[in-house]
């Protein structure tokens, strides 16, 4: 029998140089993209931009990031996501040293700005599924639900931190903002540069790069464990992400609460997702990297989104959005940790991309949705609505065996 002091000593990844190492360097990065998206909109209407346009300038950032992202996972494995994660990192401070220059120098104005963006987030789309391999690489699998924990949470500072330090550059001038992410980019090759992760074995005369491709999809496919995971990811993120995003601000508007209100709702879900974080990231949590735990989280977001579109008053919906906030956060680091736990590393990088566009990639659609559902029913609904979906998601993981029963320690079965 194993000694339980062993097992938590090995499931505790700050005691790892390595990973103390790629998380450092990681959170110095996550600053850098908090002062670039934040700059952008503001830079946008500063060049002159209409609401508009800085709504096709978003949609720009994130469109070559969804549709290349998938080719990003064939990079991770082919290359060894570490080695991905560097070439992304030293391309992206080139493009931010470029901007920057520009800005500096008053040229590119408008249509500048949009080339910026465009390759700026095909060159991130190499990068989230790469990201997604280092963790299964860098610790054990009973370590991974606490190791995903410490990364939402650095990420949630990251979110903390990021607004004040970008208001304060962009009134020196956007081109501050710029080269300060340029120069996070290269901390964070620094870190990489010692994480020791070696690259993969790969025959000289291996398969080529769209057969790699169908070759993930059909592993993810066949996956019973994994394709159920992608999928109620799928379903829950269209209950959840747009709802939130596109009904909270119409919420605040439609029912007087203004910008102030907007802002206690939003630093009260970010609130309940920090804590959430911290709980996992120091294993604080019984029952991490179970199915169950996952299923149970999502059953409480999907109630309490549900919560949030009825009539209440400011204080209770900040409260509401308080647990929501934990719930979420609970339910997502456990269905990536699960992911990772079941996948063979030689497709971590495939299987993560599918992941990320799971996440990411229908944003565009389910934010253009959620818009036209809210103008024709109003916010309220539309919570409702995101609710239903989650709940019916949270049954439909009931009765899949494969998913209530799936755990850390099944590893990779399919």
């Amino acid at each position: 029998m194993p000694d339980p002091t062993a097992v938590r000593l090995r499931a505790t990844p700050l005691r790892r140089p390595a990973f103390r190492t790629f998380l450092a360097g990681h959170f110095v990065s996550l600053i850098g993209d908090q002062l670039y998206f934040l700059a952008l909109p503001w830079t946008a209407l500063r060049l002159g931009a209409s609401p508009g346009t800085v709504g096709v300038l978003l949609a720009a950032a994130a469109v070559p990031r969804a549709a290349l992202m998938l080719g990003g996972g064939v990079l991770a494995d082919r290359l060894g996501g570490r080695r991905v994660m560097l070439g992304s990192d030293l391309l992206r401070a080139a493009v931010m040293t470029v901007a920057a220059l520009a800005a500096f120098a008053g040229t590119g104005g408008l249509p500048g700005l949009f080339a910026v963006v465009i390759v700026f987030g095909a060159v991130d789309a190499m990068f989230q599924p790469a990201l997604a391999t280092m963790l299964p690489h860098l610790l054990p699998a009973e370590a991974l639900p606490t190791g995903n924990g410490l990364r939402t949470l650095a990420t949630r500072f990251a979110q903390f931190l990021g607004p004040p330090i970008s208001g304060v550059l962009i009134g020196f001038g956007v081109g501050w903002v710029f080269a300060a992410n340029a120069a996070t980019f290269l901390v964070s090759v620094l870190a990489l540069r010692v994480v020791p992760i070696a690259p993969p074995a790969r025959a000289p005369d291996g398969p080529g790069f769209t057969a790699e491709l169908s070759a993930g999809l059909r592993y993810a496919r066949d996956h019973r464990t994994l394709a159920r995971l992608l999928l109620f990811t799928i379903l829950v993120g269209a209950g959840l992400t747009g709802p939130l995003n596109v009904g909270l601000p119409l919420l605040a508007h439609a029912v007087g609460w203004g910008a102030g209100g907007l802002g206690l709702m939003l630093g009260a879900l970010g609130a309940g997702a920090t804590t959430g974080a911290a709980l996992l990231g120091f294993g604080l949590l019984p029952g991490a990297g179970t199915g169950s735990l996952m299923i149970g989280a999502t059953a409480g977001q999907a109630l309490l989104t549900t919560v949030a579109g009825l009539a209440l008053p400011l204080p209770a919906t900040v409260a509401v959005l308080a647990g929501l906030g934990f719930f979420l956060t609970l339910a997502g680091g456990s269905a990536t940790s699960l992911v990772q736990a079941a996948t063979a590393r030689p497709m971590l990088g495939r299987v993560g991309s599918l992941m990320s566009f799971a996440i990411f990639g229908l944003l565009p659609v389910t934010y253009a949705v959620c818009g036209a559902v809210a103008g024709w029913t109003g916010a309220r609904p539309l919570l409702l609505a995101g609710g239903v979906i989650q709940g019916a998601a949270t049954v439909w993981a009931l009765c899949s065996p494969p998913l209530r029963r799936v755990s850390i320690a099944s590893g990779a079965d399919a």
